[in-house]
């Protein structure tokens, strides 16, 4: 799943992928899950841990969607302005497609065939 978003006047795609939540444990050597379970994103008193999230999910989603961007540092550093706020409420609704099931239930493809 992808999505393009503006980010100080650019267009930015993020990609999520199956190997999104491995990726992120490999590279940030955080859990993603607990990382997203605690997450708190509240604009008036947004902590560090919550701007790294962003930080860190948004460019490994631009790195996926783009492999030409390498570098973290660099790739925020392009940017002026980097709203944390606007782009939190993004970064977890692709984070989110990573945990959701598409399968139904087994009890209920068995009472749809029981029919």
């Amino acid at each position: 799943m992808d999505k393009i978003i503006n980010i100080d006047g650019r267009e930015v795609k993020l990609k999520v992928n199956g190997g999104t939540l491995r990726k992120y444990r490999r590279m940030f050597g955080r859990d993603p899950l607990a990382d997203i379970t605690n997450l708190k994103i509240d604009e008036e008193t947004m902590s560090m841990e919550v701007v790294d999230f962003v930080y860190n999910f948004a460019y490994l989603m631009a790195s996926t969607a783009n492999p030409d961007i390498i570098d973290q540092d660099e790739w925020l550093e392009s940017f002026d302005l980097f709203p944390v706020a606007d782009i939190a409420p993004v970064v977890v609704e692709l984070v989110s497609l990573c945990l959701v099931s598409n399968v139904e239930s087994k009890k209920k493809a068995l009472e749809i065939k029981g029919q």
